[in-house]
């Protein structure tokens, strides 16, 4: 399927650039939505995934993957999650180990490519009598996503009704360097700030495993990856951890019905996230690229709702 380039939605006029429509949203922007119900579920190496369930009465089920250092009840999780229940699903939104002020019980953590964790939930969910499952991934939750559904593309294939990643770093290395770089230090100093705040915790835990001595020299996110991420989760260093899971790689095998929504905007996004060309011949991919929108959040004037939260259902909808 051929990408398309269009702005099907206004920006307001006020939220001018990446940065501001980034920012501005995940700041301030209010959801309202009902209670949910706190559940856990075990995984197979005896850790523990804690998830916000919403809505009964339904065999469709979406899963909503949250980005890096977020957590279920971000404003754009909880946007999507009153979208998905306004067409009558069930929803679930996960955290990931050591999201949702939670430490979690094993050594290690998550990562980009972790979808071992995302294949628990969609087995739960499956358990659970769903018979149509959706899946929706925002930034690294929309990397897990689209690696789910390349590397498991025949079990996918029997598992997944359709799926939609949106703000997606596709290309993890370059997407590092962004966030490196010096138009990126309001967004890596936030990520470094919590990180760093967990492997403390951790290594309070498990101090075999934590080297405090080098957290104290890492002064970016690949520096942390190389000296936490890799060798915590059996990668050999940073390159070799965004080589192996970077979701560009799996696009090729995916299956089944993805909407991937990326703005040209994205401060997060390098030239190499956008894959025009994998997408072009791809059957089951659909890339929508907006001139506007910033990452994850998109906002849209006059209304409450972002791009995403009216796109993907209609996108959804197509695919029953």
């Amino acid at each position: 399927m051929p990408y398309q380039e269009k702005q099907n939605f206004r920006t307001p006029w006020w939220l001018f650039g990446g940065d501001l429509q980034t920012i501005y949203p995940g700041l301030f922007r209010k959801v309202i939505l009902s209670a949910a119900q706190e559940l856990v579920v075990e995984t197979p190496d005896g850790d523990e995934l804690w998830l916000d369930h919403y809505g009964a009465n339904s065999e469709d089920w979406v899963i909503l993957c949250h980005g890096l250092e977020g957590d279920s009840r971000r404003p754009y999780m909880l946007g999507m999650a009153k979208a998905m229940l306004a067409t009558g699903k069930q929803v679930v939104a996960w955290n990931y180990r050591g999201c949702g002020g939670r430490l979690n019980l094993q050594p290690d953590f998550y990562h980009s490519g972790a979808t071992q964790d995302l294949e628990t939930i969609v087995n739960w969910v499956k358990n659970q009598g769903a018979k149509r499952v959706y899946l929706i991934g925002f930034s690294l939750g929309g990397n897990l996503v689209l690696k789910y559904l390349g590397e498991r593309s025949a079990e996918a294939q029997q598992l997944i009704t359709a799926a939609a990643a949106i703000s997606v770093p596709t290309d993890l290395a370059a997407s590092s360097l962004m966030l490196d770089g010096l138009s990126g230090w309001p967004y890596r100093s936030r990520f470094l700030a919590t990180l760093k705040t967990k492997v403390m915790q951790k290594a309070a835990v498990f101090p075999s495993h934590f080297d405090l001595d080098k957290l104290k020299r890492v002064k970016n996110l690949r520096a942390f990856d190389d000296s936490f991420t890799a060798p915590l989760h059996g990668f050999v260093d940073a390159a070799d951890y965004y080589d192996r899971c970077s979701s560009k790689a799996f696009m090729a095998n995916i299956q089944r019905p993805c909407l991937l929504l990326q703005a040209w905007n994205d401060p997060f996004l390098s030239r190499s996230c956008y894959p025009i060309e994998i997408c072009e011949y791809s059957t089951s991919v659909h890339l929508e690229i907006s001139r506007t929108g910033g990452h994850v959040s998109f906002p849209m004037q006059g209304s409450k709702l972002n791009w995403p939260e009216q796109r993907v259902p209609v996108f959804f909808k197509g695919c029953e």
